[in-house]
């Protein structure tokens, strides 16, 4: 039988980089929020859990229009929490396994459910380019075996990861990746993704959606 999964979208920080006083998952890029994005890959995904908390009526309403099925939790203390604190209150009324899914994150439709249908954990890989990578050391079997700030690798976590829900209501308040080095070595996936993180970043994510738009006809 295939493990119940919970998607968790964080969707409750302040965006304060990108500097346009509203939630990313909030952000229009290709004529639809960042959010409404999300859900139209995550379509067949059965149980879905949004965490708001900066503009949270603004979340409630958008994800009431297009998932009125999907759960919705609150993250009171957004302004002093990281994304760990999101994932971890939706973990508690989350189905075993949680997949884990900035709200500032774009993942190929095919490379995520291939993260949402793994065998246990699995965390989503990128080439290191971003400004302000969590590198990850990939050992001998292609397994994670170290996440770092600190120690460069040509490889960085994407943020987006799948994991137990016991162990997701533990990952603490601050950054996710924190919480998951204990249980590191982990499986991973390679994934094509684009992070909208800073104002130059809706551009590229622009024409990230305008080629897999062509590529399906759409």
């Amino acid at each position: 039988m295939p493990d119940a999964v919970s998607v968790v979208i964080s969707a409750a920080g302040l965006g304060t980089r990108l500097g346009l006083n509203r939630p990313k998952a909030l952000v229009e890029v290709h004529g639809r929020p960042v959010l409404e994005w999300q859900l139209r890959m995550l379509r067949d995904v059965e149980d879905i859990i949004i965490v708001a908390g900066f503009q949270a009526q603004a979340v409630v309403e958008l994800v009431r229009d297009l998932r009125p099925d999907a759960l919705i939790c609150l993250n009171h203390d957004f302004a002093s929490t990281g994304t760990a604190a999101s994932v971890a209150k939706a973990a508690a009324a989350a189905r075993d396994w949680v997949v884990s899914l900035d709200g500032d994150l774009l993942v190929d439709e095919q490379d995520l459910h291939a993260v949402i249908g793994a065998d246990g954990y699995c965390l989503g890989i990128i080439e290191a380019t971003s400004k302000a990578p969590v590198y990850a050391t990939l050992g001998e079997d292609g397994r994670v075996t170290r996440l770092s700030q600190a120690d460069a690798t040509p490889y960085e976590w994407s943020g987006l990861v799948r994991l137990p829900s016991a162990v997701a209501v533990q990952l603490g308040r601050a950054h996710v990746f924190q919480g998951l080095v204990g249980h590191l070595p982990m499986p991973c996936q390679a994934i094509d993704c684009v992070e909208i993180d800073e104002i130059e970043d809706l551009d590229a994510a622009e024409a990230w959606l305008r080629v897999r738009e062509q590529g399906s006809g759409g």
